[in-house]
This record gives C-alpha cells, structure tokens and sequence, in this order.
C-alpha cells in the first residue's frame, strides 16, 4: 500500500463484502465493495465539476459517513480533502474555504444558510448531506446518483502527494493547514501495527470530530487493518456508552474531556465493556 487508494482497493478487492461503514443514527452501512462503488461515483461527479491532482474539496459538517465516501472519492483523482471545524463562526469559515482554495464544498444542512453570509472566492460547486428539508444545493445521494456504475479512475497519485489538509485552532492567529500526504498517514498506520493489535475482525468508534486528525486519522487507520469503522455523530458520552455494547467496539480513540464526561455518567458502571 502506498495510497489511501491502495488501502481501498485491496479490501474491495479481496473482502468486498466485509462491512466498512456503520452508522446507528439511522441504521445506514456499507460494505468495503459499496464504499469503492459510491467512492468511484464521487470520482466521477468530481471529474465531472473539473477537480483534479491537489484540488481542494472540502467538507463542513458533523461526523457523517458520506465523509469518508467523499476523502476516497477525491484521493482517486488526487485532491485534497479538508475538513472545516463546523464550531467556528462564519467569518473564520469562510477564512478557511478560501485560505484552502476549496473548489468543492460537501455541507450538512444545519450549516448551510452560514454560507450566505461568506464571499467564496474559489467555490465551484456545494452539496447538501442529508434529504430532510428544501435546498437550493444537490443532494449528495442525487449528486452521485447520476454516476451509478462509474468506474474506478485510476488516476496516478503519488505517495507524496498531499491527501488531507486540516487546520488548526488559530488560537494565537489564523488557523494554519496542516498538510498530509498519502505516506505521512500510512507510514503512521504501519508503524501502530504493535501499538493498536487491530485486525479486520476489529470494530472501531469514530466519534471525535473529524475535522480533527484524531478522528479522521483513526478512522483511516482502522480501515488500513480491515477495521469495521463506527460513525458517531458527536462525541456524546450517553451515545459512546450506549453503542461500545450494542456494536461490540474493540477500538476507540477518546481525548481526556470525553473520558471525564463517560465516568461521570451514573449507570456507567454497569455497562458491558468486555469488547473494548
């Protein structure tokens, strides 16, 4: 494996039906073979508005799993995907779309009327995730619905190429872009082979936010060993405590705050940890 791509490609390849993705909020999943399909869709609705080798494609939005079917999608061609901190105001939003240079932008419906108070520079195209609601924006399921059967692109992606871009706090300033390329991250993975014991039996929570590397980076590290990876929304201690049973987690990555919030909980005791 040299690229997130590789990663992809050979579970697809060789375990097409060995489930990817979960998603308790309403039920969805995916297998690795449905995540290179609809992957291979995004590629095509991309090529489609022009995005090529080191664009930038962004997402604003809390942890959903059209997330990680949107990264896969753009690293086939080669862009970037930048994850933008939906915690931010609009004016520092706006800031980052245009800092990155974002031509793309895959956002939640909560946050999309922000948009109208933000100048754009570089956007060519956004996309709703979810179907409640009116939206002036397609419909990410309609967007790559009109690619249903597209095939992988095989575009050349060199191990050095940059594939995800997350910003800082800008606590002390502007937020800055962190740059990480293909072999940054599976240089990293490998190197957590000892470290983590995951396998593909292993079932993995992803509930940090994933404009943080700590959720995006564990989520790909998890798919790197096979892991089935489980989305959470937000990192809500009743949620986390409720679905590490109810889905048999083995791994999760949690910050100190979430673990101070998770033994505070008064029934967290009785809960049945044994999977983790």
């Amino acid at each position: 494996m040299q690229t997130l791509n590789d990663l992809l490609r050979g579970h697809a390849c060789s375990r097409a039906d060995a489930p990817a993705l979960v998603y308790p909020q309403d039920g969805r999943s995916w297998t690795f073979g449905e995540l290179q399909q609809q992957s291979n869709q995004v590629a095509a609705a991309l090529t489609a508005l022009g995005i090529g080798p080191q664009d930038r494609i962004a997402v604003l939005d809390k942890n959903v799993p059209e997330y990680f079917v949107f990264l896969y999608g753009g690293a086939k061609l080669g862009a970037v995907t930048v994850a933008v901190n939906w915690r931010l105001a609009a004016p520092e939003i706006e800031y980052v779309l245009n800092h990155c240079q974002a031509k793309v932008l895959l956002v939640g419906q909560a946050f999309a009327a922000q948009l109208m108070q933000m100048k754009l520079a570089h956007l060519r195209q956004i996309i709703v995730v979810g179907d409640d609601g009116p939206s002036e924006y397609p419909r990410f399921s309609r967007w790559i619905g009109g690619h249903v059967g597209a095939r992988d692109p095989q575009v050349a992606v060199a191990a050095g190429d940059t594939c995800l871009q997350l910003y800082t706090s800008g606590t002390t300033g502007r937020p800055k872009g962190v740059e990480t390329t293909h072999d940054n991250l599976l240089a990293t993975f490998a190197a957590g082979f000892n470290l983590y014991r995951m396998s593909a039996d292993s079932v993995s929570l992803v509930c940090m936010p994933l404009f943080h590397i700590g959720a995006s980076g564990w989520g790909l590290i998890s798919h790197f060993f096979g892991a089935r990876v489980v989305v959470l929304n937000e990192a809500h201690a009743a949620q986390i405590v409720a679905q590490i049973p109810a889905q048999q987690v083995s791994h999760a990555l949690l910050v100190p705050a979430v673990l101070q919030q998770l033994v505070q909980l008064p029934n967290t005791g009785a809960v049945d940890f044994s999977s983790l």
